[in-house]
């Protein structure tokens, strides 16, 4: 929340990646995981892609839905009027 820079285990830790490899073995562990993925059904790979797909217009309209009334109530807090108030003294 603070833009601050966090490393692989702290993603990985925070649930963003699902594993970290060792520097310089990302593109062999991806070619890996790729392999691996081509020796499964192609059936099963087309419907799970199209699963994880079917939601996500709505995933986002939805997290937008709620990022916008979140942000509509702070506007109008008595934190927000004191920032503006802050703000506008100084010009």
């Amino acid at each position: 929340m603070l833009g601050e820079i966090f490393g692989a285990g702290a993603a990985a830790e925070a649930g963003l990646i699902n594993r970290v490899v060792d520097q310089g073995a990302a593109l062999n562990e991806a070619l890996d995981r790729a392999t691996g993925l081509t020796a499964l059904p192609a059936g099963s790979i087309e419907a799970t892609k199209a699963l994880l797909r079917k939601h996500r217009h709505t995933a986002v309209r939805d997290a937008l839905t709620d990022e916008y009334t979140v942000f509509a109530e702070r506007l109008v807090s008595d934190d927000a009027k004191a920032a503006f108030g802050r703000f506008t003294a100084k010009a």
